[in-house]
């Protein structure tokens, strides 16, 4: 019986592992995805739950990203994970000690309640209202853009390079394919059928 209970218990244990994490932010890529140390020596790419920021090309990018940094960067985080996305990366609520993060982005205006994603979650449904009540942030502007619509508007451009070309080779030179959301996201950069460059990590870029 003993061994059974102690069996039970590492079991446990185990699963409660494998659903949260900690370590520290070593790199922000834009207002809701970092880069989190694990350990000391395992990097994971982390996607905050339930929201969507601005990303680098639209109005207020920049700004969401610095936000997020000053919250975390170099900080002793855990990440209560919610799953996986397409791109590899882990998924999960964020927190600095008791401080939830991806509340605390919605709540400055600095990121859109994801109700694609989150659709029952109060919390980050009434941050976002206090936000656009208050016009702090992003919410300065009389009618920003959702960060989906600027994505979609993205991917049904008609211009004949984006027509030729089935990658974007970005302005630092990293390739990405037609699935990302980096696809033709900025002004610098060029579409092509023949990429040459670092291929993203997170879609891939042109797998060989």
């Amino acid at each position: 019986m003993f061994r059974l209970i102690a069996v039970v218990y590492c079991v446990l244990c185990s699963l409660v592992f494998a659903e949260s994490m900690s370590g520290r932010c070593v790199g922000v890529a834009d207002g809701d995805t970092f880069t989190l140390l694990v350990e000391g020596k395992r990097q994971e790419k982390i996607r905050l739950w339930g929201i969507d920021a601005p990303e680098g090309g639209q109005d207020f990018g920049r700004a969401s990203k610095k936000a997020l940094r000053s919250l975390i960067h170099n900080r002793e985080l855990r990440v209560d994970v919610t799953g996986q996305d397409r791109y590899g990366r882990t998924i999960g609520k964020v927190y600095l000690s008791s401080d939830y993060i991806n509340l605390r982005m919605v709540r400055s205006g600095y990121a859109w309640h994801f109700l694609k994603y989150a659709p029952n979650d109060a919390d980050l449904a009434a941050a976002e209202q206090a936000a656009r009540k208050d016009r702090t942030g992003l919410w300065r502007q009389g009618n920003p853009l959702a960060p989906w619509d600027w994505r979609k508007g993205q991917q049904t451009k008609t211009t004949p390079q984006a027509i030729e070309g089935r990658f974007w080779v970005s302005g630092t030179g990293k390739v990405h394919n037609a699935t990302c959301r980096y696809f033709g996201s900025s002004n610098k950069g060029h579409f092509t059928d023949s990429p040459q460059g670092v291929n993203c990590k997170a879609c891939g870029g042109k797998r060989e």
